[in-house]
Formats: C-alpha cells, structure tokens, sequence
C-alpha cells in the first residue's frame, strides 16, 4: 500500500495536490481493511539535506572518501545513511574505476526521508600495497567495537600499527586486532559516528593509513518515557583474585538529562559448564568502593567492586552484574556488566585488551563463541594465538 502511496506523491508536489493524496491514502486504507486505530501512516519526503561535500573528488581503488551530510537545519533526532549504512561523516571505499555514485538518505523520525547522492571518481593507480580496516561489534560487551587490521600485498614483516579511535584516544600495538569501547560517549541525539584510523607502519619504513567509520545509535537519546533505560557501562571484564574476593574497575555514564538513584544490586551467576545458577541480590553499599546510590544528569562515575565468592555462589566462574533504580523523572533505570571470575592462566603476563583478543582469535578458530580455559592454552600452545 505504502508503495502506491509513494507513487501518487511523485505525481503531485503542490499542497494542495499532497491534501489529494492523504484523501486517496484513506481511501486506499479502507479498500486493505486498514482503520485509523491501525495506525496508517505515510511517508513524506521533506527537504532535510542542504549539501554533501567529499573530501576528495577522485582516488585511487581500494583508497577511501570521507562523505560529510549537511542538514538544512541541525536537528538532534536526525539519522543519515550513506551508501546504505549509518554514520555521518561516512567513510567510502573507493570500488571502481570510473565515478562512482553514492546515495544519501536522511530521515527524521520514521516517515519522513530525504533523498540525494554524491559522485567521486575511482582511478586506476597501478598494483599497490594495501591496507584492510573492518570491525564488528562485541558480543558481550555493548558499544565495544572490535577493530582488524590487515596489510595487502606485501612481504611477511614487524608492522607497527598506530590506532586513532576518533574520539581523542590513540593507542599503538603490534597487533592488527584492538578492541575500543565507546560507551562513555554523549547521547544527546540519535546517532553518533567516530572516524577511526590506522596508519600501519612496516619495518622497511613503508606506511599505509585507513580510515573507517563507527556509527553507533544513541538508545538513550530514543528511549521513550516508558522504557527501562540502560546506562552504559565500562569495565576490567576479568576480575582480580585475592584469597576469597574479585575485584573489578568500574565505570558509568549517567546520559538522561536527569539525575539517577539505584537501590538494587543482583548478580546471575554461570559455572564453568554454562550452567545457569540462582539469582542472588547483592548489598549494594558495600559491594562498591563508592557506591553509585546517585548519579547526576552526565555525569561519569567509577569505583572498585569487590565481590566474594562465597556470596556468588562456589561454583559461579561468570557473573552478569544488574543495577537498578530510577531516574528523577520517574524512568526505570538499568545498568549492567559481566565479569569473569576464573581468569585463564596463560603462560604469559598479558592485559586485559590482550586476553580478550585471544579469547576473540580463539572464537574464531574453533567457530564458536564459548572457549574453555584448556583450550585457550592448547592454541597458546600450538602458536595459534
């Protein structure tokens, strides 16, 4: 129905002639059984879009474009696509030879687009190193990206890769696999797009750089006043062991505009099998260093949580942590994380970020998400991670 009310719209582009076509919309509506409780609605296509720049208006194949939106009017609720992905500035790969089209859609709210494109031009320029940049989301781990890296065409060698996150942190490894979160970010509008790079720095002096974009919706920005809203959270995933108690850095952004209480701490625990165990509430004044009984509209709070395992249960070797409470305004306030309590014990000292890229290497390898602590040492064993 949609489809035919989209084409009647093409045909009439005055006022009067759209106060037609909301008259035929009803009309087809009823000829489908569809009433007003069923809630018809039908899309409008409005002027939101008031120029697109490029930073580049050719290169080569396999380089990338940075494709920039300018709305007519800045509006928060604002979600643009570029070439059929979120994200504002949009990073393009350059595919072919020849120009090549890119469309750009923005929306505001769900029934009304704009529509327009932008054109750039594909160069052949020869063979050529390359650099490869993709990432994908955590599983585990809300807004944390996961990031790969991966040098094209080139001899096998010591590579330096120097990572900037787009939002003010840079991080260098040797490793072509980094993980970031961006949990921390402002949510004051529907989406938020950070330009993450690598510059990949081989031994022979040789560097290769790449862009790429992370794009992330702001559900506390959408949330109706009726949601739970879910606060994000930053965390050391693998607890510190010393004699009966774990402990674990926090932290937390408060992204209402209103301040938050929680009143309730659970823990739901998993054995070493997967097995799901009782749920267990938790003191909350006491399971933090400083607790977070109040937290003010922005703000950013951190602090040690200790747990013992004999409150966990003995057999508990995962622990999915979930605060609760309310906002000022009455909204029902959620915060979660998990830990892991068994920490693997890997023949080397190692980070955090480096065990969470074995265990990520290793999931890849076996194929699946959950890896025990012998098989993590059996590929650590074998050079595999």
């Amino acid at each position: 129905m949609l489809i035919i009310i989209n084409s009647l719209k093409k045909s009439f582009k005055s006022t009067h002639h759209n106060a037609i076509v909301a008259t035929l919309a009803l009309v087809i509506a009823n000829i489908f059984g569809c009433s007003k409780n069923n809630d018809v609605s039908v899309m409008e296509q409005r002027p939101l879009i008031a120029n697109i720049q490029t930073d580049r208006t050719e290169a080569c194949i396999g380089d990338d474009v940075l494709v920039t939106v300018i709305a007519l009017e800045p509006d928060p609720r604002l979600e643009v696509y570029v070439d059929g992905a979120l994200g504002n500035p949009r990073v393009v790969t350059v595919s072919s030879i020849g120009v090549q089209k890119v469309g750009v859609t923005v929306s505001l709210g769900p029934n009304v687009r704009d529509f327009s494109s932008v054109e750039f031009k594909g160069i052949d320029c020869g063979e050529q190193s390359t650099l490869d940049l993709s990432y994908r989301f955590s599983t585990d781990r809300a807004d944390t990206v996961i990031f790969n890296a991966s040098v094209n065409k080139i001899e096998p060698s010591e590579i330096l890769y120097l990572w900037d996150f787009g939002e003010g942190t840079t991080i260098t490894t040797t490793s072509g696999m980094v993980e970031k979160s961006y949990a921390m970010r402002d949510q004051n509008k529907a989406m938020t797009t950070f330009i993450a790079s690598v510059t990949a720095t081989i031994a022979t002096g040789q560097s290769l750089q790449k862009r790429i974009s992370v794009a992330l919706k702001n559900l506390s920005f959408a949330a109706s006043e009726d949601a739970i809203v879910v606060l994000p959270v930053e965390h050391e995933r693998f607890a510190t062991q010393q004699g009966n108690i774990f402990s674990s850095l926090v932290q937390m952004k408060n992204t209402l505009s209103s301040s938050v209480t929680f009143s309730n701490l659970v823990a739901m625990g998993r054995s070493c099998d997967g097995e799901q165990m009782p749920q267990v509430t938790l003191d909350l004044a006491n399971s933090f260093a400083s607790p977070p009984l109040k937290l003010l509209a922005g703000q950013v709070w951190s602090s040690q949580i200790s747990l013992t395992q004999s409150n966990l249960g003995d057999n508990v070797c995962t622990a999915r942590l979930i605060l609760s409470g309310a906002s000022e305004s009455g909204q029902k306030v959620r915060a979660g994380f998990a830990l892991d309590l068994k920490v693997p014990q890997l023949s080397s000292q190692v980070t955090d970020t480096q065990i969470i890229s074995k265990i990520e290497a290793a999931r890849e390898i076996l194929g699946r998400k959950r890896v025990t602590i012998e098989e993590l040492n059996r590929l650590e064993a074998e050079g595999l991670l």
